[in-house]
Formats: C-alpha cells, sequence, structure tokens
C-alpha cells in the first residue's frame, strides 16, 4: 500500500501546533494529536543525529551529524535512497525549488517530521485495519512507524509497506506487546536494517537500547 504524506508537510508548515491529517493512534490510551516526543527525538538521533558517531573503536568517530544544516537551517542532502531534507524525509515537489534556495527552519523540520509519523501511522492502520493496529501497544506500533519511515518512505514521498521485512512485521502482529515481541525479536533479530550504511548502523543500535534494552555493537 503506498500512501502520500506530502499534502501533511504543506499544512504542518502553516501551523506548528495544529496538524492536519489523522491523529496518532495509540492502544493504551486516547488518541493524541502528536507523537509522543521521545519518539520523535529517536527518530530525529537516528536519521540526523546532533553529534558525533563511533561505529566502533576509539578509532572510529564518524562526522555523522548535521546533515544539510547551515546558519540554523536545514538544506536538501545526498543520501543513498535519494535526496532528503531534515530529518531523513525526502524533498517535496511542491517546496522543491524554495527548499533548494533558502532551505527550512529547525521548527519546519520538525513539523514535517511530526507529519510524517502522522502519515505513517495512518498508512499502517489502513494497510492493517484499524482493529489490529490498535490492538498493537506503543510500543509496537511505533516499531513499525519506525520501519514504515526509513525502509518505506519513497524519495517520491509515498509509503510502500511491503518494504517493512516481512519477520519483523509479523512477529509484532503476532506478539502485539514489547513484553511478548521483545524475546522474539531477540531470537530472529528481524529489527537489523541489513544495509552497512552507517545510518543503519546507528539505527539498529538506538532500536536496539529504545526497545530491546540492550546496545547494539
Amino acid at each position: 500500500m503506498k500512501v502520500s504524506f506530502l499534502f501533511l508537510i504543506v499544512m504542518a508548515c502553516v501551523s506548528h501546533s495544529a496538524w492536519a491529517g489523522p491523529f496518532y493512534i495509540r492502544a493504551d490510551g486516547p488518541e493524541v494529536e502528536t507523537p509522543p516526543i521521545g519518539f520523535l527525538l529517536y527518530l530525529k538521533d537516528g536519521s540526523n543525529p546532533n553529534r558525533n558517531f563511533n561505529s566502533g573503536g576509539a578509532s572510529n568517530n564518524v562526522n555523522l551529524c548535521n546533515f544539510g544544516l547551515l546558519n540554523g537551517r536545514y538544506y536538501p542532502y545526498s543520501t543513498p535512497k535519494g535526496r532528503r531534507i531534515g530529518f531523513g524525509l525526502p524533498v517535496p515537489t511542491a517546496t522543491e525549488a524554495s527548499d533548494f534556495a533558502n532551505g527550512i527552519t529547525i521548527a519546519e523540520a520538525d513539523a514535517r517530521l511530526t507529519a510524517a509519523v502522522n502519515s505513517a501511522a495512518a498508512a499502517l492502520a489502513a494497510d492493517l485495519g484499524t482493529a489490529v493496529w490498535e490492538g498493537l501497544d506503543i510500543n509496537c506500533q511505533e516499531m513499525l512507524v519506525d520501519f514504515a519511515l526509513s525502509e518505506g518512505l519513497s524519495e517520491s514521498g509515498t509509503f510502500d509497506l511491503t518494504k517493512i521485512p516481512a519477520t519483523f512485521k509479523n512477529t509484532l502482529l503476532a506478539y502485539p506487546t514489547l513484553a511478548a515481541c521483545r524475546p522474539q525479536l531477540a531470537g530472529n533479530v528481524s529489527y537489523e536494517r541489513k544495509s552497512a550504511e552507517l545510518l543503519n548502523i546507528l539505527k539498529n543500535r538506538q532500536f536496539a537500547f529504545r526497545f530491546m534494552g540492550t546496545y547494539h555493537h
């Protein structure tokens, strides 16, 4: 299933406090209008961190941070998956000229990320069915949104949810709470992004720390 989130970006840039489009759906509480701040910080740190990254060993510090950031504004940058801006999101066609010429503010980058998370959650709910989606606890929902953004979001701004690894997705559906799915994921290690890109190494470490309770080497 492919769902575009570009129309949400336009609305998000108009108003930072009132989001157009679907709410972020929680199974363990009421629907909320914006994603949990801790989850947003996790996504930001895994897509465009504001710090150096050590890929293993004392001599392996890598300047893997603040892509496209110049004088307090984010500009488009190149990645193996195409041009991105802010926190790993595609450059929308509607704002492409302005994004390249003027960049976007950090607040606008935050707004685009929130819009993308909301759109990913809505796409997953539509794909799985509302009952199945709401039956997942908040941690499992966040894991799926994480992979929808990192694996299923194309340069054109559409979600292809078939890109989420089947073993990973099916494990979460069969074991829909963190306590239940954690030992299963530890066994099949399906949460690891397989590409050797440095950002994927960082994403794997961040995922293991947040959801698995371990530090991934």
